[in-house]
């Protein structure tokens, strides 16, 4: 699916989830409270190590960040939100940025997988997405339950 593709005409809510890996109980803690019929898009940058960036060959890459798409989906239908989901630029600020250009999200949640999160920390991704964005943003870090590894 493509980015012009995930807006809508409706005017509900829009929350934003822009994830490094599979998400666990905390997404479910920060969704309490919000309508079943809440806007969510995710976006899963297409992080690439730097071989791969210069080489220009990303479908590791953007297959990685499509399996986290498909976790956080699921995670999302089993707490019965509907949702879509976008792989992202490989730059997590940018993938934020190109997302909220078609989805005018109102709430970013960042859930970064404890293996990324200090890489997304030295970049103070959720700090510049608040002050570029002007949107609320909730940072979680996240760790998946064991099936989940194996996806």
């Amino acid at each position: 699916m493509e980015l012009t593709q995930l807006t809508e005409a409706s005017t509900g809510a829009r929350i934003l989830i822009v994830a490094s890996g599979a998400v666990d109980d905390r997404l479910a803690e920060v969704l309490a409270g919000e309508p079943q019929d809440v806007q969510i898009v995710v976006v899963a940058p297409a992080l690439t190590s730097r071989l791969n960036y210069w080489s220009s060959d990303d479908r590791r890459s953007r297959q990685a960040a499509q399996n986290v798409i498909d976790c956080v989906l699921a995670e999302l239908a089993a707490l019965d939100y509907a949702a879509r989901g976008q792989v992202g630029d490989a730059d997590p600020l940018q993938a934020v940025a190109d997302a909220l250009c078609v989805f005018p999200a109102e709430k970013v949640i960042v859930a970064s997988h404890l293996e990324a999160r200090p890489n997304w920390l030295a970049r103070d991704l959720v700090l510049r997405i608040r002050a570029g964005f002007q949107v609320e943003v909730v940072d979680i870090a996240t760790n998946p339950r064991p099936a989940q590894v194996a996806a």
